[in-house]
């Protein structure tokens, strides 16, 4: 029983480790999306920005 008592605290360990690492993970692909959606709306700023005007009448 006391070696049973022990692989569950180590698996209880080592699942906290996996908790933190899947958190990490979903704050850099949250981080990465939003950086690409500003990557994104500076590109349609610059490309629009830089298309020959139409004259006014």
């Amino acid at each position: 029983m006391k070696e049973q008592a022990e692989q569950i605290v180590k698996l209880s360990g080592q699942l906290e480790i996996s908790y933190q690492k899947v958190q990490d993970i979903s704050v850099k692909a949250i981080e990465g999306a939003s950086n690409v959606g500003s990557f994104g709306a500076m590109q349609q700023f610059f490309s629009e920005k830089n298309r020959p005007q139409s004259p006014e009448k």
